[in-house]
């Protein structure tokens, strides 16, 4: 936090903070940090001192409003999990008991956690929604209906998360067999193999996209703004989701379409001769409770999940 400091007790506040914990745990409150001041306050990298200050200068009743509106954010526009919700919310009252033991504020906040969540909220588009959103969008010719088409067709096909796609660059492409992507909660990416219905979607997003004729490097998916095609952000990708379903009739969200993938390949086990076990390598859970624990499961189940899924809607740009 290069900041520390610029602005009184507030970058005090926080370097002594920080200076006070492990490497691990300094980590996790930058990380934290980080999303409230960048992501949620919208205010330039390496800002947070100036978070701090926003969160405690306005008061007991400010601080816990704002505290609330963050939570909600998360939660409804961002879609995060009620145990990253619960951590960061949990970093800002840490936050402030410092600042309390300071003597730089008097209260506390009290806005609570959210629920933890069901062991699986399978709710998404069936199979039917998800063929009219699919054909849908592969209608649309323009940019922004090719950059929907390919960012759809990979949380349909490879049940990606939007954290994968948002972080997927350009050199991370092995086309026409194989994408590297992000996984939840790890650094060092993975290679996943491709189906051919999602490598044509890609490459006809990939023929418009803005800067990959300039540079092999970057992001694969940015926005659309002239002049200024940076990586495209999480509530674009909400947007865009949102935008094309509703207007196939059938309204969903990003983890609609996940949920939809990963329900179609429990469908798709049984025929595919593949097990409970290998459809939690498709879908790549962590949490024991959401599909049971990872065993070792058969190395090529990911891919004949992938292209099972993608065999359900076809390729309509081959049509």
């Amino acid at each position: 936090m290069a900041e520390a400091q610029t602005i009184g007790p507030y970058g005090k506040l926080l370097s002594d903070v920080l200076a006070d914990l492990s490497a691990a745990t300094c980590q996790a409150y930058e990380k934290d940090l980080k999303d409230f001041s960048q992501e949620y306050l919208k205010l330039p990298k390496g800002q947070e001192a100036r978070g701090v200050r926003e969160l405690l200068s306005g008061g007991f009743e400010a601080a816990n409003a704002l505290v609330r509106e963050y939570r909600a954010d998360m939660d409804t526009r961002r879609e995060l999990s009620s145990a990253t919700i619960n951590r960061r919310l949990s970093t800002l009252r840490k936050l402030v008991q410092a600042a309390h033991r300071r003597a730089l504020v008097t209260w506390s906040i009290d806005a609570p956690n959210i629920k933890d969540e069901p062991v699986h909220n399978a709710d998404g588009p069936d199979l039917d929604d998800m063929r009219r959103i699919v054909f849908h969008v592969a209608k649309d010719e323009s940019g922004k209906g090719r950059r929907a088409y390919a960012i759809i067709r990979l949380m349909a096909d490879l049940g990606l998360r939007r954290g994968a796609v948002i972080n997927m660059d350009l050199n991370d492409l092995d086309l026409p067999k194989r994408i590297r992507v992000r996984l939840k909660g790890r650094e060092k990416k993975r290679w996943k193999d491709l189906p051919p219905e999602t490598c044509a979607a890609l490459r006809r997003w990939l023929a418009v996209h803005p800067t990959r004729s300039k540079s092999r490097v970057g992001p694969v998916f940015v926005n659309l703004v002239p002049g200024w095609n940076a990586r495209i952000s999480g509530s674009a990708i909400y947007e865009i989701v949102t935008e094309f379903s509703e207007a196939a009739g059938c309204r969903t969200r990003p983890h609609g379409i996940r949920h939809s993938a990963i329900t179609n390949a429990i469908v798709n086990a049984a025929t595919l001769g593949e097990t409970l076990d290998s459809v939690m390598q498709f879908s790549d859970h962590a949490d024991f409770r959401m599909v049971l624990r990872y065993r070792n499961a058969s190395k090529k189940a990911q891919k004949k999940f992938a292209n099972a899924n993608a065999a359900t809607f076809g390729d309509p740009l081959a049509q």
